[in-house]
């Protein structure tokens, strides 16, 4: 961009230049009973599974760039309260999932569905 120098860190022009990409892993309790379901929630939820991998999606935010920790931080909030609903709709315990957004270090998750409660933390086996 010609005048890159002018514009303030932040401003939405240097956002829309930074699209933020994020790759998601997910392993399911009871993967075989829930497969089907879960794909179509993820689908539905704007993920594009990658071909021949198994359970293995990406999404784009536009909105959000991965420098910006506070958008990093949107991010995965978004993710966590998508899998949270996933696992509360389709009744599935856990799902172990590690997730990297934009350039940054991937992270290992764990969502818990136990007594109509849905919780994300860190991994745990």
């Amino acid at each position: 961009m010609i005048f890159s120098n002018l514009l303030q860190p932040g401003s939405k022009v240097v956002r829309e230049i930074k699209m933020t990409h994020v790759t998601l892993s997910l392993d399911f309790e009871n993967a075989n009973a829930v497969r089907k379901k879960a794909y179509k929630f993820l689908a539905e939820e704007e993920w594009v599974k990658l071909d021949s991998v198994d359970t293995v999606w990406v999404i784009d935010y536009p909105e959000y760039n991965y420098n910006y920790s506070d958008d990093v931080r949107k991010i995965h909030y978004n993710i966590a309260k998508t899998l949270k609903q996933c696992a509360k709709d389709l009744d599935i315990e856990r799902i172990n999932y590690i997730v990297q957004v934009g350039d940054r270090l991937a992270i290992q998750r764990q969502v818990t569905y136990k007594y109509g409660v849905a919780e994300e933390k860190g991994y745990a086996k």
